[in-house]
């Protein structure tokens, strides 16, 4: 993470049901960035983070990460 005092994660959560049926989205998840595209829009957009917290990440790994920025 960079010598900032504001740091800015992300947390990605898995889509639910209906939404992993009918939404159509591509989302790709890195280190520090998310990218995504609609179901309409040939464009990826991507936003970046001082990390990304991954859908499969647990509240204990979640708080190691944020624990030392407290």
């Amino acid at each position: 993470m960079s010598g900032s005092s504001i740091k800015v994660l992300a947390r990605v959560r898995p889509l639910n049901e209906r939404e992993a049926r009918e939404s159509g989205v591509c989302l790709t998840v890195g280190e520090n960035a998310v990218s995504l595209r609609g179901p309409l829009s040939p464009k990826m957009y991507t936003f970046n983070f001082d990390g990304v917290l991954h859908d499969s990440d647990h509240q204990e790994d979640i708080f190691s990460r944020v624990t030392p920025l407290l």
